[in-house]
């Protein structure tokens, strides 16, 4: 549109140029993206897709969600709209958390290389993010109070946090792991007394 607008202004088409200049929105389409811009360009949601590990992840969770509240600054660009993103950058964490663990034999490694690396980590992990999650939802809910826009918490009881989902999973693993860890002391424990012999095979 800003081409067309140049070349008929180039040309003197005067008349043309006005009509469409009128016509279009531009300018105001032009504040939009502007506006938009400006919030979205600092969350950066790649360092999230892109981390490597753990810590990294966590990292990347901290410097999006500190830039949220900048929303506040934006005509344009909704809370609803937010909470829909942040939905959105649970996804990516997810698949993120899973890309990490997907290398990891999480079932047959030792089982304090399990905690150290992959247990302690990930509750990290998704510790942050509840602790996060629930920051900007308070600021969220507040700013919508102030600006009086309804049915921003029932936005957030709509929102699926689509990292639930492997929390539970990582959940039951380390349960299974945990108690086989207990079982296996017991069993240790007993022959140690009993049958010594038998840990040596």
């Amino acid at each position: 549109v800003e081409l067309t607008i140049a070349v008929l202004r180039e040309t003197k088409r005067f008349v043309a140029t006005l009509a469409l200049e009128n016509n279009t929105g531009l300018e105001q389409a032009q504040n939009i993206s502007t506006d938009v811009n400006h919030f979205l360009k600092p969350i950066d949601l790649s360092s999230l897709q892109a981390a490597t590990d753990f810590a990294g992840i966590v990292n990347a969770l901290n410097s999006i969600f500190e830039n949220l509240p900048k929303i506040r600054a934006s005509r344009y660009y909704s809370l609803d709209r937010c909470i829909q993103l942040v939905g959105s950058l649970s996804q990516i964490l997810s698949n993120s958390v899973h890309r990490n663990i997907s290398d990891m034999n999480i079932m047959g490694m030792d089982y304090k290389t399990y905690e150290t690396k992959v247990r302690y980590p990930v509750v990290d992990v998704f510790v942050t993010f509840e602790d996060l999650y629930n920051e900007f939802k308070d600021f969220v809910l507040d700013l919508g109070r102030r600006r009086k826009i309804p049915g921003l918490a029932k936005a957030f009881e709509r929102t699926e946090l689509h990292h639930k989902k492997l929390q539970e999973r990582l959940e039951q693993i380390h349960d299974f792991r945990s108690n086989h860890e207990q079982l296996r002391n017991v069993v240790h424990s007993v022959l140690r007394q009993e049958e010594p012999e038998a840990l040596q095979k």
